[in-house]
């Protein structure tokens, strides 16, 4: 109220039911923080809420009847989902990468057969060969201006 810090206010647990306590430890809690807003307006000229809150989270934690999960535990999860993520990240990457390495690989490939069906028909071509009379199996490869037909 108004008069806040300097006289007691009333005190009250909003949520009914109280979802992890049953209604005699929601009963403790109400007057457990009733008894600190006594003693502390006695003893204290300052704001009492963040006192009253700590002391309330402290008393949940030790008297929830549902700890289903606890803010580590979710904690965890999430770290856990962060790095499956990262993980499958990295993986479609490496895919990617490999992929592309594949299909420049087989361009080059396609490339130096191209390049080495093209020398063998110049080289044909040249000494006047017929395409039909190429031997099977003599196929013309030059290289750094070496070539390996004799």
């Amino acid at each position: 109220g108004p008069s806040y810090p300097t006289e007691k206010d009333s005190l009250r647990l909003c949520a009914r039911p109280v979802k992890g306590l049953t209604d005699e430890v929601a009963g403790q809690l109400q007057r457990m923080l009733m008894g600190m807003v006594e003693e502390l307006a006695k003893d204290s000229r300052e704001g009492m809420v963040y006192l009253l809150a700590d002391a309330a989270v402290e008393f949940l934690s030790s008297h929830n009847t549902d700890p289903r999960r606890s803010v580590h535990d979710d904690m965890l999860e999430k770290e856990a989902e962060k790095e499956a993520a990262r993980s499958r990240a990295k993986r479609e990457d490496d895919e990617k990468v490999e992929q592309a390495t594949a299909a420049t690989e087989r361009a080059a490939v396609a490339k130096f057969a191209a390049d080495k069906q093209e020398l063998i028909l110049q080289r044909m071509a040249f000494r006047g060969d017929d395409a039909e009379q190429q031997q099977p199996g003599r196929d013309v490869l030059e290289v750094g201006g070496l070539s390996s037909i004799p």
